[in-house]
């Protein structure tokens, strides 16, 4: 065996007789290991390997050959845990990215392995080199880890956050660099991924919610159906005959006896609707021709402005599903929907438009005034009895998705879209985004801005 083989081979038997890495090794490979987890695994490791390399290194006849070799074992380690590490934790936390590794240091690894050769200093010195020197490169793979992939996410569009936790005996130095931090170059402290030898600090990272990308919010989802969750009602025909009379009763006046306007408020915000436009016959145009039937037209335009009084300055947005024929609504979900840029129906609610006796058309509100997403899109396809899709911006623009060719399979041709992006280390909202750009190049629907 050569010099690198004896030493790397007694490293692993080290690290695998360990109970402290075999009880981290065990939560790593079930998937519940933390970062704070794999930054103690890095450590443990970089410590055993330093210890094997000072004991040998003084009868090494290729110091640096053989310390390269070994710290290049380490990053390979490193970055493989990490990875495992991150994607658990992204699985846990509902985050589709994929991990990225960071680059080999070759010019800190070049600094440490050449000073293991100095003539001008002692055995002694050269010993100390070899141990805690290149156990704190070891470790310093697990912090380019942690800024590797918090630069990443940050650029994407994540707020993450950095903190640096103290590790046994404090350190006045270290003490100055513990917190938690907005990974932000302006914020954080300048040497915060910076260690001495010996240094145990752990550095971790956060990832936190996404700064709004308008174009990737998901609006009309109707409610899950498979496991787990509850099937829409199925009513009889006297049940369903009888609450569709209710909901023509609440609304048949509305073309002669009540006219929606949105209503003066206090205060105005991002999410405040074009009061002066949606109020004017300017925007009561934009729905003539709609349909073929006029009454519905003018239904529609109704329950449009309905809609948006109930949400102007909200970021929420609320769901009407009108008859096709009529525009008389079916049912809404203005009582149960107040989440933010998304929202759907109950079970209930889903089991009505099941049940309607006809066609039907949706009406939802988008409060940054964004074209359809995919979502919209794909709800479209999916519902065989939907002539159309209705988005009301709060800004008074008028989508319409329409005409709708259910033989494109859109959402396989969405999907391949989506994972070619991600296979491509793209963040998952510029995934969503490419994937909806995709949708829209089909010329599998129509689509109108009035």
């Amino acid at each position: 065996m050569t010099e690198y083989e004896q030493l790397h081979a007694a490293i692993e038997s080290r690290i695998a007789s360990d109970p402290q890495l075999r009880a981290l090794r065990k939560k790593i490979s079930q998937g519940t290991a933390t970062l704070a987890e794999s930054s103690k695994y890095t450590q443990l490791c970089a410590q055993i390997m330093g210890q094997k390399l000072s004991g040998q290194v003084l009868g090494l006849s290729d110091r640096e050959g053989v310390c390269t070799q070994l710290l290049r074992d380490r990053y390979s380690d490193v970055n493989q845990v990490c990875e495992q590490v991150m994607r658990s934790v992204d699985e846990r936390a509902g985050i589709a990215m994929n991990p990225r590794h960071a680059a080999f240091p070759a010019e800190r690894v070049q600094q440490l392995v050449h000073s293991l050769t100095d003539p001008t200093v002692s055995d002694e010195t050269i010993q100390r080199r070899a141990n805690t020197g290149a156990a704190n490169v070891a470790i310093s793979f697990h912090d380019d880890f942690v800024d590797e992939n918090a630069a990443f996410r940050s650029d994407a569009g994540y707020e993450c956050y950095i903190t640096r936790v103290v590790g046994g005996a404090s350190c006045p130095w270290c003490s100055t660099m513990a917190g938690r931090f907005r990974y932000d170059w302006e914020e954080m402290p300048e040497d915060i991924f910076r260690r001495h030898d010996n240094c145990t600090c752990t550095v971790t990272f956060e990832q936190g919610a996404f700064r709004q990308d308008v174009w990737s919010k998901h609006s009309w989802q109707a409610p899950e159906t498979g496991a787990g969750a509850p099937p829409p009602k199925v009513f009889s025909k006297e049940e369903a005959d009888r609450l569709e009379q209710e909901r023509l009763s609440e609304y048949r006046g509305l073309i002669h006896e009540q006219n929606y306007t949105i209503s003066p408020k206090d205060k105005v915000n991002a999410f405040s609707v074009n009061r002066k436009l949606v109020n004017s016959k300017e925007y009561h145009d934009k729905f003539e021709g709609l349909t073929q039937h006029k009454a519905a037209n003018e239904n529609i335009y109704q329950q449009s402005k309905r809609l948006l009084e109930h949400r102007d300055g909200k970021e929420s947005e609320s769901l009407i599903v009108v008859d096709s024929k009529t525009g008389i609504s079916i049912t809404d979900n203005f009582k149960n929907s107040d989440e933010q840029f998304k929202t759907g129906l109950t079970a209930e609610q889903y089991g009505l438009v099941q049940n309607h006796n006809g066609n039907f058309i949706m009406l939802h509100n988008h409060p940054e005034s964004v074209r359809p997403s995919g979502t919209d899109i794909l709800t479209l396809w999916k519902e065989k009895k939907a002539d159309s899709s209705i988005i009301l911006g709060h800004d008074g623009t008028v989508y319409v998705l329409s005409d709708m060719n259910r033989d494109i399979p859109l959402d396989k041709i969405y999907e391949d879209e989506y994972n070619k992006c991600i296979d491509m280390n793209f963040p998952k909202e510029f995934a969503i985004i490419k994937a909806t750009d995709k949708l829209y190049e089909t010329g599998a629907f129509s689509f109108q801005e009035r």
